[in-house]
């Protein structure tokens, strides 16, 4: 055929005239399957994709990376409004009114990734998403964010009066969440954290804070309460916060006790020598091993 024929591309194979324009390229090949989501130390990543996530817990939050993103995130039990709010209440002037406890616990997600230490699996999809649903639950039921652990004695396996909620303890829940889910982890691995713990022997129930406070509670308890607390407000000046000192140290000596707030009720503690330290738990963070 001469130039300008125009049969470009018509029957079966290919014709090309002298002026036809060259053939396209051949289609891309297509791209690779998505690699596997790496997990370290934290989550967000809600199972989107295929294939398993790989995890590492390290003390106390969780961490996910995603090899296909290169991104890290942080998924962690926090106090809302700090840390001294969730042990220490603020008092009103307002006579037998109830202390103001800005305790709440929360789970917040970051897109920080901390060095991690242990490995665990989860599948993903529908199991990652269910785990993000949990979280979401948590976060709905306002639970306190807990500080202080209340033991017996300070030895192992001592009786522990009051559950706490705090970052371990989340770390923990959370792990068997995904071994529900589908997760396995490294047989053998624990959390150990070190917390501070108040000894006492079997707490006293004062009553709920509602039957405590206000013009039908219990005013002789309520200022009881309110004096206690009061020796900790953040706002006194040094010399203000050496006599509030003083003055729970010498109670503490003499009586022995102390006034313990734990999800709306007050309890009195008949403190046991030495009174507080730190202790060091062991958690396991599930049995299904790999």
């Amino acid at each position: 055929m001469g130039a300008g024929c125009g049969l470009c591309g018509t029957g079966a194979g290919e014709l090309h005239g002298a002026d036809c324009p060259p053939p396209p390229p051949p289609p891309p090949p297509p791209p690779p399957p998505p690699p596997p989501l790496q997990m370290g130390a934290g989550c967000g990543l809600c199972g989107t994709g295929a294939g398993e996530l790989h995890g590492l817990v390290m003390r106390p939050t969780l961490g996910f990376t995603s090899t296909l993103t290169n991104r890290s995130y942080t998924l962690a039990w926090y106090p809302q409004f700090g840390l001294w709010n969730s042990i220490v209440p603020r008092v009103p002037k307002k006579k037998n009114s109830a202390p103001l406890w800005c305790n709440q616990g929360a789970v917040c997600f970051v897109n920080v990734f901390i060095p991690i230490s242990f490995n665990f699996s989860l599948p993903l999809g529908s199991a990652f998403k269910q785990l993000m649903q949990w979280t979401q639950t948590v976060n709905n039921s306002n639970v306190d964010f807990g500080t202080l652990t209340v033991r017996r004695r300070p030895v192992l396996n001592a009786s522990t009066w009051f559950p706490i909620n705090d970052s371990a303890n989340f770390v923990q829940r959370a792990c068997q969440q995904m071994a529900r889910l589908g997760a396995f982890f490294d047989a053998g691995e624990k959390l150990r954290v070190t917390r501070a713990a108040i000894f006492s022997e079997k707490p006293r129930f004062l009553g709920k804070a509602s039957k405590i406070f206000g013009p039908k509670g219990q005013p002789a308890l309520a200022e009881k309460i309110r004096r206690f607390y009061r020796n900790f407000q953040p706002n006194q000046s040094a010399w203000q916060m050496l006599l509030s000192s003083l003055d729970v140290l010498g109670d503490l000596l003499l009586t022995r006790r102390l006034y313990f707030y734990h999800e709306g009720s007050y309890w009195l503690l008949p403190l046991e020598p030495p009174f507080v330290g730190l202790i060091t738990d062991s958690l396991s963070l599930s049995n299904q091993t790999k």
